[in-house]
């Protein structure tokens, strides 16, 4: 009887110990589980965050884009256009009316590499160089139709550069987010990096 009873302790022992394994290999399952769900859901939560903050940035770009066109470059291209020295002095004034407003008058629009092309200091002078020729033309009560048709020629060349789609405004990339450029500019790559790390992490965890 004795004996019996010492295998039979010693089996429940057994049995207890391994039903003590069982129930901790599945907690660490469980556990494990868990963890893969949080990051899961973190980088879920990351891409969708990454991927609206993209379409903001592309929507407050499209709109400083559009609010420069409407209030200046417009005006730009038609006093290129004009037909007379009243019409262009007009139009150029309101040009650069909205820069002098905004206060786009200096500085340069370039992140890392300062490109003369990109100075607003010079684009700003050379507009109101051109208001000053338009004033002085205007002024001039003996001035033939020639000098004025010269003015207007000179004031197109300095306003417009020639490109494959047709004449376009002569400006600085990036004038429209000045001075903001490189607030835009690690925007864009902060975001974009989380986007590519958090989508390259889901895609190699689905397939």
């Amino acid at each position: 009887m004795r004996g019996g009873s010492l295998t039979n302790q010693i089996i429940t022992a057994h049995v207890a110990v391994h039903s003590g394994h069982l129930t901790l290999l599945a907690g660490n399952r469980q556990d494990g589980f868990k963890e893969e769900l949080i990051m899961k859901s973190f980088w879920v939560t990351l891409f969708t965050l990454a991927m609206i903050s993209l379409s903001i940035w592309g929507i407050m770009r499209g709109v400083a884009y559009l609010s420069f066109k409407v209030d200046c470059s417009d005006y730009l291209k038609r006093a290129a256009d004009s037909n007379s020295i009243e019409l262009a002095q007009e139009n150029l004034k309101k040009a650069t009316s909205y820069l002098e407003q905004h206060g786009t008058t200096s500085g340069i629009v370039s992140i890392i590499l300062k490109q003369p092309s990109n100075d607003i200091g010079f684009f700003y002078k050379n507009l109101k160089a051109s208001e000053a020729d338009l004033a002085a033309i205007s002024s001039n009560l003996k001035a033939s139709s020639l000098e004025k048709s010269n003015v207007l020629m000179k004031l197109r060349e300095t306003l417009l550069d020639a490109g494959k789609e047709g004449d376009k405004i002569t400006k600085p990339m990036g004038i429209e987010i000045y001075p903001n450029n490189l607030g835009y500019f690690l925007w864009a790559v902060i975001s974009s990096i989380a986007a590519l790390i958090s989508g390259a992490k889901l895609y190699f965890e689905l397939y």
